[in-house]
């Protein structure tokens, strides 16, 4: 249910209790300033950004080389070979 902030602060308790039913969302101006949600939605949330704050980049690469090593998997890379460079060659012919 959408509330303005005024009959939010004037039924502060109905729109808790509502929340345990469904995210119940406030606004001002017509501009949405809050979202009421459940505690158990909250947690959840919590526990996903915390999650998502600890886990760097090279965490997950490091999980990844785990699960390689786990899976016996091996990565086969095919030889390098040098390729022509344009800019490098056009650098050259470019000399001051």
């Amino acid at each position: 249910m959408n509330w303005t902030l005024e009959k939010a602060g004037q039924h502060f308790s109905e729109l808790i209790r509502e929340a345990a039913h469904e995210p119940q969302t406030v606004f001002d101006c017509n501009r949405l300033v809050a979202a009421v949600i459940d505690a158990e939605t909250f947690k959840e949330f919590e526990n996903w950004r915390i999650q998502r704050e600890k886990c760097s980049p090279a965490d997950k690469f490091a999980e990844l080389r785990r699960l390689c090593l786990d899976e016996s998997y091996s990565l086969e890379l095919p030889d390098r070979c040098d390729r022509n460079n344009v800019f490098s060659e056009s650098r050259n012919e470019l000399s001051l």
